[in-house]
């Protein structure tokens, strides 16, 4: 490999530790803001029995999809039968 982007300095540190070298690698900052995340994901585990007791689900596991619903994407070939 010739070059690596990197999409933050996390990112980077990691290729770095992982031995590849500093000066071929860029990093573009393209990442999205986190910290709606984060504070969404904090009320979450707060109120966490509350909001499957409202959605009528049970267990112990649960997964959330977060991602863009672009057209492009070609959702309906997904979605129905």
């Amino acid at each position: 490999m010739d070059w690596w982007f990197a999409y933050t300095e996390l990112s980077m540190k990691k290729i770095v530790e992982a031995g590849f070298p500093r000066g071929r690698i860029t990093c573009l900052n393209n990442a999205i803001d986190m910290t709606g995340l984060k504070i969404w994901r904090e009320i979450l585990r707060c109120e966490r029995s509350i909001l499957l007791k409202e959605l009528g689900l049970s267990g112990t596991q649960l997964a959330v999809f977060l991602g863009g619903l672009a057209l492009e994407k070609r959702l309906l070939f997904y979605l129905l039968p």
